[in-house]
This record gives structure tokens, sequence and C-alpha cells, in this order.
């Protein structure tokens, strides 16, 4: 995570100047991520899923959209040379695999932060598609290398917090709020281990909600959010 795939990505659409590239994924997270980051060097990117159907040299095809591909008129500008899944472990699903093979023409490239992650042993349904894995890095080689920060993980123990408080909620939403978002007791034990960070270092507290984060800013009128 955090190398640079979608770079890499869009590095090797600019390397193929003529080529009709496909970048398929299964999430339409990633693909909202990916059209970000590639509009900033084309200026037109198709998008065929996720409530869009328009194809164009360069084209994010959602995974549950490949029914819309032209996998045989080479005229066609739904047709394809170049086939790159991004998180393509996620492709691993049988209705996908099968889909996928029908780019028989096409060259076929596969990234992921997760080779090897699937459950179900699936990873290896992708080498008949995509090929061997060509090229892996670990995350302790990527941050040796700087490119990567390594990441730390620190336990803080929650004490003082009066789990009663949770007795009379029903709902998830209910119980996340009391217990999460709104408890001040482990709202304030973050605040306070986030300012122990050192001068010159930035910092950052990631949350689900706005309700949280604005809860956090009660302890802190100085945190942005």
């Amino acid at each position: 995570p955090g190398i640079g795939k979608s770079h890499s990505i869009g590095a090797f659409c600019l390397a193929h100047p003529y080529a009709r590239i496909h970048v398929g994924t299964d999430s339409t997270t990633v693909m909202a991520r990916l059209y970000r980051d590639l509009h900033v060097l084309f200026p037109s990117i198709g998008r065929v899923g996720d409530g869009h159907r328009r194809f164009d040299r360069i084209t994010l095809v959602s995974a549950h959209s490949l029914h819309h591909v032209d996998f045989h008129n080479p005229g066609s500008k739904k047709f394809a040379d170049i086939f790159i899944g991004d998180e393509v472990h996620r492709l691993a699903a049988p209705s996908h695999l099968d889909m996928l093979s029908r780019y028989r023409w096409c060259r076929m490239y596969g990234l992921s932060a997760s080779l090897f992650g699937r459950f179900d042993g699936a990873d290896a349904a992708l080498e008949g598609i995509f090929g061997r894995v060509g090229f892996e890095m670990t995350y302790q080689e990527a941050v040796d290398l700087d490119l990567v920060v390594p990441i730390m993980v620190e336990w803080l123990p929650i004490e003082g917090v009066d789990s009663n408080i949770l007795a009379d909620c029903v709902r998830k939403d209910q119980r996340l709020r009391q217990g999460v978002w709104q408890n001040e007791v482990r709202n304030r034990l973050i605040v306070e281990r986030m300012a122990t960070v050192p001068d010159g270092e930035q910092s950052l507290i990631l949350t689900t909600t706005i309700d949280h984060l604005v809860h956090l800013k009660r302890f802190d009128p100085t945190l942005t959010l």
C-alpha cells in the first residue's frame, strides 16, 4: 500500500499513447481514486460502471460492468489492447474470472498490495489469465528503500469507561455513538496521546464520522478538521 500503483498505471498509459487501455477494479472506492489520479495526467478518462458508461482511450471499468466491453471487434472503441487490473486479488471471484478470460487479444497486467491474500485461495487462478507473479516487494523492503514510511502500532488501554452507558443502546449506531464517537474518556486519551508527538512532526487522527472529529476537537481546539 502507498508504493505508487496508481502512478505506475499513469506512467504506463503515458508510455503507450496509442494503446486502448482498460483499467479494471472491483471497488468503486478504488475506481474513484484512480479517476482522480489519472485525470491529472489525461484530460479525458472513460468510466464504465458505478452509474457511468463512457469509453475512451483510457477507460476505468468496474469488474461488475465488464459485460459492456467489446471483446471481439478490434475496431470498436469498447475494445482494449491492454488490460490492467488494480487490486487484482479482488478480481479472483469466479464470475470476474469468466469475464476477464474473454480479453483474449490483450496484454494483461495485474497490480495488488495483497498478493495471496484471499481466504479462498483463489489467487492462483489469476495466473491463468495474468501469468505468474513478475515482481513483488515486501513492506519492509519498501521501507528500507524509503518508498513508504514505516508503520508502528501502539495499543492504548482505555481505562475508566463506564460500560453501563451501552446497556440501553439497541442499535449499532447508538452503541458506537455512546461507546466511541462521544466517549469523553476515550476521546481525551486519544488527544492527550497526540499531544506527545514531537514538534515538527505531523499527526493525523482518522475517524469514520464527522461526529467523532467534532467531539475530539472539544479537547484540543487547535485541531484542524
